[in-house]
C-alpha cells in the first residue's frame, strides 16, 4: 500500500513537471498594437479577389447607411475601419460637398443603399509602387421618412480604389479603400 502511494506521488510529480516544461503561449508587446510580421497584402494567400470585392463593397455600405441622428459616428466609423487617412479626409470633404448629409438632417431621413449587384474587380494594378485594386459595386440609395416605401431612389455604380495598408486590429486583411466615386447609373 506504501509502495502504490510513493508511485502514485512519483507519476504526479512527472506529470505535474511535464506540464510546467510545456511550450507556453507567449505574446509580444508592441508599442503601437501593430503586427510583429507584416506580409503584403497583394502576396498574401488570405487576401482573394473575392475578399477584396467584398471589402469594397462592405466600406461602400458602410459609408452610406445612416440616419440624421447617427450620420456622425457611422461615417467616422466606417472611416476607421475600411480607409487610409487620406482616403477618410477625401471622403469627410466629398461628403460635405455633396450637401446629402446638411438635407437629410434638415429633413430627418434616412438614407439607406444596398448593393444591387456582385462587386466586381475592374483592375489590379500590383506591380505598382503602391498595389491598388478597382471595385465597381453598382449601389441603390434609398431615403425614407418614416414610411416603408423610399421618398426618393437613387442608383449609382460606385468605384472602390483599394491599396495596401499596414495591418491593424480593425484591419487585419492589410487594404484599404483609398478613394470613392459615385456615377450615376444608367
Amino acid at each position: 500500500m506504501f509502495f502504490a502511494f510513493i508511485v502514485s506521488a512519483v507519476l504526479a510529480m512527472i506529470i505535474f513537471a511535464a506540464f510546467n516544461a510545456y511550450p507556453k503561449v507567449k505574446a509580444v508587446q508592441t508599442v503601437d498594437n501593430s503586427v510583429i510580421c507584416p506580409i503584403e497584402a497583394s502576396k498574401n494567400p488570405r487576401v482573394t479577389d473575392v475578399v477584396i470585392s467584398e471589402f469594397g463593397k462592405s466600406a461602400i455600405l458602410s459609408v452610406y447607411n445612416f440616419d440624421f441622428l447617427n450620420w456622425r459616428d457611422v461615417i467616422n466609423n466606417a472611416g476607421s475601419m475600411y480607409f487610409t487617412e487620406g482616403g477618410k479626409d477625401s471622403l469627410m470633404k466629398q461628403i460635405a460637398q455633396s450637401q446629402t448629409v446638411g438635407t437629410i438632417v434638415q429633413n430627418n431621413l434616412t438614407m439607406r443603399t444596398t448593393a444591387t449587384d456582385v462587386p466586381q474587380i475592374e483592375n489590379r494594378d500590383l506591380h505598382a509602387a503602391e498595389p491598388s485594386w478597382t471595385v465597381r459595386v453598382p449601389i441603390t440609395t434609398q431615403f425614407f421618412l418614416g414610411d416603408k416605401q423610399p421618398k426618393e431612389t437613387h442608383r449609382f455604380i460606385a468605384t472602390v480604389t483599394i491599396v495596401e495598408h499596414p495591418r491593424s486590429y480593425l484591419n487585419y486583411n492589410g487594404i484599404a479603400v483609398k478613394t470613392i466615386t459615385l456615377t450615376p447609373a444608367r
